[in-house]
């Protein structure tokens, strides 16, 4: 990911999946409605990437594009 400078902090507006890394692996969880990520959209949904990392409670996470697209809302 950039430099944490271009990074915001957005919350999820619905319940979504998430993949969290586990013995070499993923493993997908739910996060829930209010969970705060902080990632940089214009980096990660410019890759045209299907998977975007982020940051979910000081942890690096996946999380579906399409998801962040249209659950993610910036915070002010």
């Amino acid at each position: 990911m950039p430099d944490a400078m271009a990074r915001g902090l957005y919350r999820i507006t619905r319940p979504t999946l998430a993949l969290f890394e586990s013995d070499g692996g993923y493993v997908a969880r739910p996060l829930p409605d209010d969970a705060c990520i902080l990632f940089d959209p214009d980096d990660a949904l410019a890759r045209g990437a299907n998977l975007i990392e982020v940051i979910f409670e000081g942890q690096s996470v996946k999380m579906f594009a399409a998801d962040l697209r249209n659950l993610a809302a910036p915070e002010t």
